[in-house]
């Protein structure tokens, strides 16, 4: 792209945010107050690399913000689409921590099956 063109597609998206008066959203946050106060909105485009060695943490807190972003909205400006890659770990595993998180029922409970009736059920919206 050349220069000029960039710097009018930059005003063309400026002066669409005027329009919007701040209601639209600038960028994907963790919505997690301690961390997008650091960091604020990663807009689009932008890669972000979680590194540390294994068993930090890494998987849960990128689901954490993956589930937050992708959850059902009445604002479609506040959805995103959400892509995780693991070498870590399998889809079960991060399908086990996922249900975890969404439960409260622990990853162990689920592979071992010492849940409780109540923690057997399944809320409706975990079917689909």
């Amino acid at each position: 792209m050349k220069v000029g063109e960039a710097a009018r597609a930059a005003m063309a998206s400026a002066s669409g945010a005027f329009q919007h008066q701040g209601k639209k959203a600038v960028g994907v946050l963790t919505k997690i107050p301690q961390v997008d106060n650091v960091i604020g909105p990663q807009v689009g485009g932008t890669a972000i690399i979680l590194a540390a060695p294994s068993g930090h943490g890494k998987s849960a807190f990128a689901s954490q913000i993956m589930r937050a972003n992708a959850a059902p909205s009445l604002d479609p400006s506040s959805v995103f689409p959400s892509l995780l890659l693991s070498l870590e770990m399998s889809k079960k595993q991060v399908g086990y921590r996922d249900l975890a998180a969404m439960t409260g029922v622990s990853v162990r409970k689920q592979i071992t099956g010492e849940m409780n009736p109540r923690e057997r059920r399944v809320p409706c919206n975990l079917h689909s």
